[in-house]
């Protein structure tokens, strides 16, 4: 369980590093922006899936790192029902305040990730 927490921990940092400079270059030069959104997605992909590795040893964390997964993919997936909802129904028009804040969901999600984990490791 460590070495696993351990290698996502890492593979998190580095392209949490790489996400967040693609946004900060993003500000300057609005093509890495792109740069970002792809990351972003690629990003969003695999800290599902180690959510899924990690939720294999559910049972191994404590009570308050069990919340705050619970909490995390609560909030997952009433983002993506959030984002069907907006962009599949046609809502766009009537929300457009509310599609701003869409994109910073997951920027806000991959950070609580990344805490989750960091945390996680200092358990061990």
């Amino acid at each position: 369980m460590i070495s696993i927490i351990k290698l996502s921990i890492w593979f998190n940092r580095i392209s949490m590093l790489a996400f967040v400079f693609c946004l900060l270059i993003g500000i300057i030069d609005f093509e890495f922006l792109y740069y970002g959104a792809y990351l972003a997605f690629l990003l969003g992909v695999y800290q599902l899936f180690s959510f899924l590795i990690t939720s294999i040893y559910f049972r191994n964390i404590n009570k308050q790192k069990k919340k705050d997964l619970l909490i995390y993919i609560l909030f997952v997936i009433f983002y993506f029902f959030t984002c069907y909802l907006i962009y599949y129904k046609n809502y766009n028009n009537k929300f457009s305040m509310i599609i701003y804040f869409l994109y910073i969901i997951p920027v806000l999600l991959s950070f609580y990730w990344t805490y989750i984990l960091e945390s996680l490791y200092k358990q061990i």
